[in-house]
């Protein structure tokens, strides 16, 4: 057997330097042909000189590399084409291409659903890094060939064709329940790297829910599966996996929907899933399509009542709450107010006394905020919400009615309150909720159209205006200007024209400098009303942006306290918290430029911005991997702003920055891993590295230089390295 090997490494050598490529590859099978009994260093031997023949610029015939690389296990095979992708010419790599698109699409014996397979009966083939690699293909074989690409390696086409790869195996699975015994924590991990992938798993996603779908319909076996498989999920892949069911099956009420039958019961056993359908898809996002609420209220009626009781008293209290409606958009606000309609409509004849008073008390008390809301929209949005819920709980009773200008949301409400049983059976007749909910529409608008028609003609009541008492030609008067904050605070309430509020809020920077006696009495009123006036129009998100940064820089301890409570509080979508983010983060820069005396005024108040920030870590509720990334970035923004600052404090704040970021360096979620290095190399920057790098963090840039399946992770990571000096 020393023989053989001696024979193998002059073989490698021979490649370095071959010409030939047609007597190099009949070299090279005959040397693996001989070592193919020895299992110790076939392996090996096999990995190297495949490397070398894929670094060949002469032209290499497809068959007899084919036969070369299929005399190791297909396990085997994978693994090397993906390690041979990075170092190999352009000849070798199109011939990688056709050889992954063989095995990816060949069959049960030869391909990579036997490799799946294989690892479901526990054998382990494959590490779950080789899993990565192979849902990385598209962008690594991307890279080298770029416009040689072959069309299946687009990743929309890949990931779908790899997602019906692993249903195949699932297929398999359900087959072999009860004669065979298998683990699916590979296979699960698999589709969890593929359905994460970002928006190019689209299809895929889907493509596995139609599967399910239609798995689930006749055998109750599936929803077994179902619950093992999300059972190895990842948090991240839950939440997508979860959400994807939400949206690509029909909407439903009934307990044999196809969400129901794919969720089966992970709401008793998979903590996740209630945080995601209770409070991520109805407090944090918001959608404009309604059939997701329909399949959350269908799955939680079916499920568990009391959780739904539960979720529509949370939504209540969001509603109510001033402090937080006055942050929500109509969109926002209108997702709410849907989901509060639909759950008391399949929960009005289940809710208990001591609930149906507090849902009762949390409408009455957010009526009186919302009534006070100067925009129209906002008021006739509430009513109509009164209207149903009230009816709901009071059907004995007199319930709630007002004299409501009908429009399109405000219908769709009424829509939503008709009895359960009616609602299902237009579901059902229809293709699709949109159908049933515009039908409806369009029919009451028509209605609501014709009584008014007449009224609408006639201008006889219209009162003239007089133009003769304005004596410039300007829009604008400077007499319409305010001259006080409050003055301008009053004037955003009062004004729903855009163009009106923009002008009070544009004048606010400049009332700030002149208006230091008040400033810290009204500070914080007035950054509730910015917030509130950016999310309603767009035109003046920028404006209110400078002169919640101008009140931070001015009053940083109160401001920024109530900026952070507000980002930890519940209620608010990820859009305005990454927006609230990002005003910390601009007034921490203009704090730390050097004012006239050369003084960085940001390291006297870094405390009230850095640690109350660094609570997000500590909650116990479930986070966002965008927040997540963003949090972790402003923080390091944050130190590197206070740099100065040379007593201990400025360590310390190092030091539990950098154990956060060893918390999260092999996050799913490849955005999260690359914020943790940009905020490492702050941290390393301000530092010495000495101080800072410690043998887990060289270990940490080392692997992830090195198996990161993100591209840009590992050019990060060797980034640092490089420059830092970090050694191991």
């Amino acid at each position: 057997m020393e023989n053989e090997l001696r024979v193998a490494l002059q073989v490698i050598d021979d490649l370095t330097t071959s010409t030939d490529g047609q007597e190099a590859i009949i070299a090279a099978k005959k040397c693996l042909t001989r070592l193919q009994t020895d299992k110790r260093h076939f392996s090996r031997v096999y990995a190297a000189i495949c490397a070398k023949i894929f670094q060949l610029t002469c032209d290499l015939p497809y068959q007899e590399v084919s036969e070369l690389v299929s005399l190791a296990p297909p396990d085997d095979v994978i693994i090397m084409l993906c390690a041979c992708i990075a170092n190999s010419s352009l000849q070798g790599c199109e011939l990688i291409q056709d050889l992954v698109k063989h095995f990816c699409t060949a069959g049960q014996q030869d391909g990579l659903a036997s490799v799946l397979w294989r690892d479901c009966c526990q054998q382990q083939l494959l590490q779950l890094q080789d899993y990565s690699s192979i849902v990385n293909l598209p962008q690594l074989l991307g890279n080298r060939l770029e416009l040689r690409l072959d069309q299946l390696f687009t990743p929309r086409l890949f990931l779908l064709k790899l997602m019906k790869v692993a249903c195949a195996v699932l297929e398999k699975c359900h087959h072999s329940m009860g004669s065979h015994d298998y683990s699916m924590s590979n296979l699960a991990h698999f589709i969890a790297k593929i359905i994460t992938s970002g928006p190019d798993s689209a299809d895929a996603l889907a493509h596995m829910i139609s599967f399910l779908d239609t798995a689930t319909l006749h055998d109750l076996l599936w929803q077994r599966i179902c619950s093992s498989l999300v059972g190895y999920f990842s948090n991240a892949a839950v939440d997508v996996f979860v959400e994807g069911v939400l949206l690509n099956t029909k909407p439903s009420l009934q307990s044999s929907s196809a969400t129901c039958r794919i969720l089966g019961n992970l709401l008793a056993t998979h903590n996740r899933l209630s945080y995601i359908l209770c409070h991520k898809c109805l407090l944090v996002r918001c959608y404009d399509e309604t059939g997701i609420l329909y399949n959350i209220a269908g799955y939680l009626r079916s499920s568990m009542s009391d959780v739904m009781e539960q979720a529509l008293v949370c939504l209540l209290k969001v509603w109510s709450d001033i402090g937080l409606v006055c942050h929500l958009d109509y969109r926002h606000l209108l997702h709410l107010s849907r989901a509060i309609v639909l759950f008391t409509s399949c929960l009005s004849n289940q809710l208990s006394s001591e609930v149906c008073s507090d849902v009762f008390r949390l409408l009455m008390n957010g009526m009186e905020h919302h009534m006070n809301n100067p925009i129209s929209n906002y008021r006739l949005l509430a009513m109509r919400l009164a209207e149903c819920v009230s009816q709901q709980l009071k059907k004995d009773g007199s319930p709630l009615k007002f004299d409501i200008e009908e429009s399109k949301e405000t219908l769709l409400l009424a829509t939503m309150a008709t009895p359960i049983n009616e609602q299902e059976k237009s579901l059902i007749q229809n293709d699709s909720l949109d159908q049933v909910i515009q039908t409806e529409l369009v029919d009451r608008v028509s209605e609501v159209g014709m009584s008014t028609q007449e009224e609408t003609d006639s201008d006889d009541d219209l009162i003239p205006y007089d133009i003769t008492s304005c004596d410039c030609g300007d829009v604008t008067c400077d007499n319409d200007m305010p001259h006080y904050l409050r003055e301008a605070m009053q004037g955003i309430l009062d004004n729903t024209s855009g163009s009106d509020q923009l002008k009070f809020i544009r004048a606010i920077p400049s009332l700030i400098k002149s208006s230091h006696h008040d400033l810290d009495e009204v500070c914080e009123e007035l950054t509730k009303v910015l917030l509130h006036s950016s999310n309603q129009i767009k035109e003046s998100k920028q404006a209110a942006k400078e002169a919640i940064v101008s009140l931070l820089c001015n009053c940083p301890v109160k401001v920024s306290s109530y900026l952070i409570g507000q980002f930890h509080s519940t209620g608010f979508s990820i859009e305005q918290r990454l927006y609230m983010l990002e005003l910390l983060s601009v007034a921490a820069l203009e704090l730390s430029t050097p004012n006239e005396d050369g003084i960085n005024v940001f390291t006297s108040v870094v405390n009230h911005f850095y640690y109350p920030l660094m609570k997000y870590f500590e909650q116990d509720s479930q986070q966002d991997d965008l927040l997540v990334a963003h949090v972790i970035h402003t923080l390091a923004h944050m130190i590197h702003c206070a740099t100065p600052l040379v007593d201990t404090r400025h360590g310390k704040m190092s030091e539990h920055l950098l154990e956060v970021l060893l918390q999260y360096r092999s996050h799913s979620n490849a955005f999260v891993r690359q914020s943790t290095l940009r905020s490492l190399s702050i941290i390393i920057a301000i530092h010495q590295p000495v101080t800072i790098v410690s043998t887990t963090v060289s270990q940490w840039l080392q692997d992830t230089s090195e198996d990161d399946s993100d591209q840009q992770c590992r050019s990060l990571a060797t980034q640092i390295s490089t420059i830092y000096n970090v050694t191991k």
